[in-house]
Formats: structure tokens, sequence, C-alpha cells
């Protein structure tokens, strides 16, 4: 079991949640199931750190301490994505919630595993990988995955818009996806394209690193700018037929993807003239970015900027937050449907499949015809 220390205090006032799983499904004796989620002590959502202990009765369980009314989300693996806990009907399921107000115990039955060797991805239309792609600045390396629009091979001369997006490996292909389940921005960009509603775009995906929370946030988000603006789309630029001006470049991504978007677009419109924010984690460092739009003193930059939130978990119940956002722009002289696009995405969660839902809408509000 992963360790996760609370101090005396903290732990005088944590409710401690017993998850108990049986799995209908026999299982090697060298299998283990996993739980994972959004809290620390569920692993962030690393599938195959918090191991269940196996029990003489065939049912494994573990205890774990979190803050009184916590807001849990959670799911069962056997160590891997690939490995992911299913339905009866063979379909993924949705996030299980909780809300950790008292010491409780959780039953779980689980029908089935996903199968250890899973089919290899379709991805829609002609991509191009950048395996270990280097940055100086950051120190690190991160693969890119690079979407081209249909008619890219055809028409030589012709150059295109870019939309940089975070959280690359999750867009395109569900085998590299977190949880299994992707934006299915191919399929979208493709039919809009194909049906003439957008015009034809590039999309880069940027994928993740381990240290996404802070390339994603704090000083290393600055870094983080530095590592898009100087080192990736020059190259990306040099390699391919784009547009680079500020005109059409855009930015997305969804939770913490979505507050680094804003920030990149907010403070280098020069480089970005749109930004994507797919459910924007808006909470971060006690609402950061209301702090920056409230008290940014200079000129509104000159951007288009797409928000969203779905109505379930966390973003219902801090919709007001969401709205306070959207709501403040408006104040500081952005127009919806001008320059400001606000969706609230009823029965959303915060998730995948909630994103690929919605990822339609910012393509058609920054490129629509």
């Amino acid at each position: 079991m992963l360790a996760y220390v609370m101090t005396p205090s903290i732990q005088a006032r944590a409710q401690t949640v017993e998850f108990v799983v049986r799995s209908q499904e026999a299982l090697a004796d060298t299998e283990n199931i996993f739980i994972t989620g959004n809290q620390p002590q569920l692993g962030n959502w690393n599938p195959g750190v918090v191991k269940l202990q196996r029990r003489s009765d065939g049912a494994w369980s573990g205890r774990l301490k979190f803050f009184k009314g916590a807001a849990i989300e959670y799911k069962l693996t056997l160590g891997s994505w690939n490995r992911e806990a299913l339905e009866a009907s063979g379909h993924v399921p949705e996030n299980s919630q909780l809300i950790a107000r008292r010491d409780t115990t959780i039953y779980l039955n689980v029908a089935a595993w996903k199968s250890a060797t899973p089919q290899m991805g379709k991805v829609t239309g002609s991509v191009r990988y950048h395996k270990n792609f280097f940055s100086s600045k950051l120190g690190n390396r991160r693969d890119l995955v690079v979407w081209l629009p249909p008619d890219y091979e055809k028409e030589n001369p012709r150059r295109y818009p870019v939309v940089y997006a975070h959280d690359g490996q999750n867009l395109f292909d569900p085998t590299t996806a977190f949880a299994g389940v992707d934006w299915a921005v191919d399929e979208t960009a493709d039919s809009l394209i194909r049906a003439g509603k957008i015009q034809p775009v590039i999309v880069v995906g940027i994928w993740n690193t381990p240290e996404r929370l802070n390339e994603y946030t704090t000083v290393k988000g600055r870094n983080y700018a530095t590592f898009l603006i100087n080192e990736l789309k020059p190259f990306i630029d040099e390699n391919y037929r784009t547009l680079p001006d500020r005109a059409n470049t855009a930015v997305m991504g969804s939770s913490l993807g979505g507050l680094i978007s804003l920030f990149l677009a907010w403070e280098h419109p020069e480089v970005f003239g749109m930004a994507a924010c797919l459910s924007g984690s808006w909470m971060w460092n006690d609402a950061a970015a209301l702090r920056l739009i409230e008290g940014d003193t200079t000129a509104v930059p000159d951007i288009k900027l797409y928000l969203d939130h779905g109505s379930e978990g966390d973003e219902g119940r801090y919709a007001w937050l969401f709205r306070t956002i959207r709501d403040t722009l408006i104040g500081r002289g952005f127009v919806l449907g001008k320059n400001l696009q606000y969706i609230f995405g009823i029965g959303d969660g915060h998730n995948e499949s909630a994103w690929a839902r919605r990822v339609w809408r910012p393509l058609v509000f920054f490129f629509g015809k």
C-alpha cells in the first residue's frame, strides 16, 4: 500500500474509507488489484501504485484516510490502464465517486477486466510522431504527435493554423490515452474539415511528463512556456507548413492543461491568439487565475478564450467559480460570442469522454468558416 503521511492534527479529522473488492473473473495468484484516483492517497491516477491486499476470503481490501468532506473519484485496475475494471457489458465505467463524510466501507464487485493485450488504436487521418523530443529549458524529453488535415499532402503550397494541445497522449489514440479513452480530436477535426465547418488545421499533441503538475503550474509553468515558445514552436514551424502568426496559433488543454492554456495566452498574446480551457482547474492555488484576471493592470490581451465545464462532481460544486471567471472576463471587456465562449456541459464530469463530447466547440469557435 502506498504510504501517505498525515500530521496528528489532520489524522484526528480524517475519515477512514475501506475498499473491499471482489472479482467475478478468476485472477491468477500473481495478479494484484490496485485502486487509483484523484487524491494523493490514491496515487493521483497512477494505475499501478496503490495495491490492495489479498484476503483469505478471496477479496482484496485496503484502508485509506481522507480529509473530511473530500470529493473522491476512483477506478480499479490490475496495475495498468490496459487492465482496467469493466462493467458486465464490457464497457469502461465512469469514475466511481464518494464524499468522505464519515468512516465507511465501500464494497465493489468487478465483472471483468480489460484484456492484457489491447487492440491497437485506430487514428483517423495522418499523424507523425517525434519521439523523445528534448527540451534544454526543462531538461527532459517527451513525445510529440502531429495530426495533419486531410488535404495536407495534396496541396503542397498551402499553410495551416496550428493548435498546440497539452496531454497529447490523450488526444487521438485510446491505447495511449488516460484510462483508455481519448478525446477523438482526429475524428472530430476530420469530420468538421470535410463538412466545411472549419478551416483545415494542424494539431500538435504535446505529451505530458511525470513533471506535469509542476509544468502546468508553479515556476516550472514559466519554463514550460519558454519551452513551447522558443523550442517546440520553432521546430513545428520549420518542419511543417504552418501559419506561424498569433492569429493562427491556438493552445488547448483540460484541467491543469486548461489552466496553463489561459496563462500562456494571457501572458504571451504575441504568440498564442487563442486558448481553449476545457474544465480549467481554476481552484488551483486559491484561484490564482481569477486573481490574475482581476489584478492585471495592463491592457487586456487581444485573445479569444473558450471556457467550459461540466455539471458533475467538483465541476458542479465549483460552478460558481467557473461563472465568476466568465463574468470577470466580461467585466474586463470580453464579449460572449466574439472573443469569449462559455459552455456548461449538463451531465458531464471531469474526464476524457466529456472533453471528447465538447472538443468540437473550441475548434468551431476558433476556426469556423
